[in-house]
């Protein structure tokens, strides 16, 4: 990576890039595929732990170098004979003299915020190391607003004779965001990586577990104000305010959630917007410590706003209800 080299350039922070060819005198006078025949060498799986955790300790380094406004560091974790592109440039930039004044431009213009790496794909092949990431980086612009993009990188990595790693090329830009291009972007269905849809289905459980704990600054941040919900039996639908009556009147009961499960979920995104079906289980202790199961299958709405998923409507059914006054609330959220 050379993470985050940012230019500033009509108005915009763009990421230095380098590309991953070519490699030749990159790499001792030898191409990749020269070298190594496209296949693993021979050495040990500690080895390649070992190797593959330097490897990402050095791109933390980078990153935090660039939150520092450490140069010197910068200049340290590039070789000297590093090639790269910049976005939007037309020439590669050669030579970590070309790469740092990209770094000096990023310093100067910018205040980094934060960092996050989501995804992660490390390949040793000997003394060389290939690199694939997804992660996200929040600065503040010349006019002090905060901007998180999302980047995409693939890292070329060196080890010199005393056995340590260091960047000598890569290629990373700004992933595109459906703003960017709503016509065509958010029309596509997309794969959310590991980490965003943990956060979605964290999100999800969150909704529940607020409604049941009648938490009402979790559901306000979780459920917009244009939120519309489909319950089980219910001729009415109910908007944000009805969705907080129900879930107070479920806590005037006396009643708690002692379990809650999504036995099969599966996921559609388009863009910020994602689409989860779902199958549901619930059981309920009433005040008088009697149990009861309802389960069904529901879908729900959630879409990626400043960072973070939202709620804003879902459409739930059951094959089971719990005994419970309709006429004082629903268990359904």
């Amino acid at each position: 990576m050379s993470p985050v080299t940012i230019v500033v350039a009509c108005s915009t922070t763009l990421f230095a890039a380098a590309a991953i060819t070519p490699l030749i005198d990159m790499l001792s006078g030898r191409t990749l595929l020269a070298q190594h025949s496209g296949t693993r060498p021979m050495s040990t799986s500690t080895q390649i732990i070992t190797d593959e955790q330097q490897i990402l300790d050095h791109i933390h380094g980078i990153f935090r170098a660039y939150l520092d406004k450490d140069r010197d560091t910068i200049r340290r974790t590039h070789t000297e004979d590093w090639v790269g592109f910049q976005v939007g440039s037309r020439e590669m930039v050669r030579g970590i003299n070309a790469y740092m004044l990209n770094a000096d431009a990023t310093l100067d213009n910018t205040i980094p915020v934060a960092y996050d790496l989501l995804d992660t794909d490390i390949s040793v092949y000997d003394d060389v190391a290939i690199v694939y990431y997804l992660a996200s980086y929040t600065y503040r612009d010349h006019e002090d607003e905060e901007n998180t993009v999302r980047l995409r990188s693939v890292d070329i990595y060196r080890k010199d004779d005393d056995g340590h790693w260091n960047q000598c090329g890569s290629n990373i830009c700004r992933v595109p965001q459906p703003s960017d291009n709503p016509s065509v972007d958010a029309t596509r269905p997309r794969v959310l990586v590991p980490r965003e849809q943990a956060e979605l289905l964290e999100a999800r459980e969150s909704v529940w577990r607020a409604w049941f704990a009648g938490d009402v600054d979790a559901l306000r941040e979780l459920v917009p104000e244009e939120t519309i919900a489909i319950e089980p039996d219910s001729g009415d639908w109910a908007d944000l305010a009805e969705i907080m009556r129900r879930s107070r009147t479920f806590i005037d009961s006396g009643a708690k959630l002692v379990r809650l499960e999504f036995p099969v979920t599966q996921i559609q995104a388009f863009g910020p917007v994602a689409i989860l079906y779902t199958t549901y289980l619930f059981e309920i202790e009433s005040v008088e410590g009697q149990h009861t199961t309802t389960a069904g299958r529901g879908t729900e709405i959630f879409v990626k706003r400043d960072g973070h998923w939202v709620n804003p409507g879902w459409h739930l059914d059951s094959r089971s209800q719990v005994p419970f006054d309709g006429s004082k609330g629903r268990l359904h959220r």
